[in-house]
């Protein structure tokens, strides 16, 4: 069996509050291609370009409207989570299955904190999904995101309280794909960690970059 980049919805996983990194992650913005832009603007038209035709963020409610007041044309479609922020990503998933704008049989997930360009390792792993129900990359014998996964499954384990659960019940339905981008890898729960991978300092929508100033 093979499944083509239009048979997914990616899904963003960004209602955290981000607190150690000093601001909530969906608002993180990227000097890109040529101007300061939301980092969930980035992923979209990654992953567009990609050949993925459906792409969400799940955003917590408080920075819905921010994000909207940048009226950035790549932003995804957002996906307002009502779940408890103490839930983490196992919450932001509940709130994308239930949201009813997937609608595409696979899914690839990914926390905001990646890097945009980790979503190309996605070709590697619908080449090699064959008959699991879930691929997860590889890279340097550490597993990294997107997860790729048959959205009927997901919606099966939906009371789990986490992907690793989830993805840990498969058992051999899932299959891990060694990949050759190392940026699958990336993650910034920090200022420091975000500021080794794009250097700079992490600045937010809406928010000036000196923390002092009104």
């Amino acid at each position: 069996m093979s499944v083509g980049l239009d048979e997914v919805c990616a899904v963003l996983l960004a209602a955290g509050e981000g607190a150690r990194l000093g601001g909530p992650k969906a608002l993180l913005e990227l000097e890109w291609r040529g101007a300061r832009r939301p980092l969930l603007s980035a992923h979209a038209e990654v992953l567009a370009e990609l050949g993925v035709r459906r792409v969400v963020g799940v955003v917590s409610a408080s920075v819905h409207e921010r994000l909207l007041g940048c009226r950035d044309p790549a932003l995804p479609r957002l996906i307002v989570s009502r779940e408890p922020v103490s839930d983490g990503p196992a919450g932001s998933l509940r709130a994308a299955l239930g949201s009813g704008h997937l609608g595409a049989p696979w899914l690839a997930l990914s926390p905001v904190d990646v890097h945009p360009l980790a979503h190309r390792a996605l070709a590697e792993l619908v080449a090699q999904i064959g008959a699991h129900d879930a691929a997860t990359p590889v890279h340097g014998g550490r597993g990294g995101h997107p997860v790729l996964i048959r959205a009927s499954v997901l919606a099966s384990m939906s009371g789990a309280s986490s992907l690793r659960d989830v993805l840990t019940a498969l058992g051999p339905r899932r299959t891990k794909v060694f990949v050759s981008e190392p940026l699958v890898l990336t993650d910034f729960d920090l200022a420091s960690e975000f500021a080794d991978v794009f250097q700079r300092s992490p600045s937010f929508v809406g928010r000036p970059d000196d923390p002092n100033e009104p």
